[in-house]
C-alpha cells in the first residue's frame, strides 16, 4: 500500500501530497498534506538539506512506500523519505525530509532516464544500459547492501512499471 502520491507537471514541477510520516513528500517536515504541496516554486528547487539548491526541471518521479525519487532533465537523480532499510540509495541508511542527490550515479556519469520505488527498494534504468538497485527487495523488507548497485547491464533497457505492493525485483 502506497501512502503518499507525487505529481509532476509539463513544466517541471513536482507536487506531493498524502501521508508523510516519514518525510516522503519533501518538504522537511511529518504533516501530512491533503491538498498537493511543493516547496520547489516553478522548476522544482533541490540541493539538500539545509536549503541552497539549484533549480532544477523534474521530468519523472516515483512513489514507493515511504520514500521517494525525482529524476531531472539533467538525468540527475534525486531521493528522500524513509531510508532505514537503503530505498534512498544512501551508505548511511539515514532517512531525509529532503531531497537529496544520489551522487553514487553522477560519479559514474550514469543518466538515468527510468525510475521505480517499491516496498522499500528503488530501481533506476540508465540510458547506458544499466539497472541500479538499492534497498530491501523481500517480502519482509530485512535491512540491504546501501548503497545503489548495478543490478545487470541490458540493451535495451526494458521499461519498467513500478507500483501497488511491488516486492521482488526482476
Amino acid at each position: 500500500m502506497w501512502h503518499h502520491s507525487l505529481a509532476v507537471t509539463g513544466s517541471g514541477s513536482l507536487f506531493a501530497w498524502c501521508f508523510n510520516g516519514a518525510g516522503s513528500l519533501g518538504l522537511n517536515d511529518t504533516e501530512k498534506r491533503l491538498v498537493p504541496a511543493s516547496p520547489y516554486e516553478g522548476v522544482g528547487v533541490m540541493g539538500g538539506e539545509g536549503g541552497g539548491g539549484t533549480l532544477l526541471v523534474v521530468v519523472m518521479a516515483a512513489a514507493g512506500e515511504t520514500h521517494s525519487l525525482a529524476v531531472t532533465n539533467s538525468w540527475r537523480v534525486f531521493s528522500w523519505g524513509h531510508g532505514a532499510l537503503g530505498a534512498l540509495g544512501w551508505a548511511d541508511l539515514s532517512s531525509h525530509f529532503v531531497p537529496v542527490e544520489i551522487d553514487t550515479l553522477v560519479a559514474k556519469h550514469e543518466r538515468v532516464v527510468l525510475a521505480a520505488a517499491g516496498c522499500a527498494h528503488s530501481i533506476l534504468v540508465t540510458e547506458q544500459g544499466n539497472v541500479w538497485t538499492s534497498g530491501s527487495f523481500s517480502s519482509t523488507c530485512t535491512p540491504p547492501p546501501s548503497a545503489p548497485s548495478p543490478a545487470a547491464s541490458l540493451s535495451p533497457a526494458p521499461g519498467l512499471v513500478g507500483g501497488g505492493g511491488q516486492k521482488k525485483g526482476f
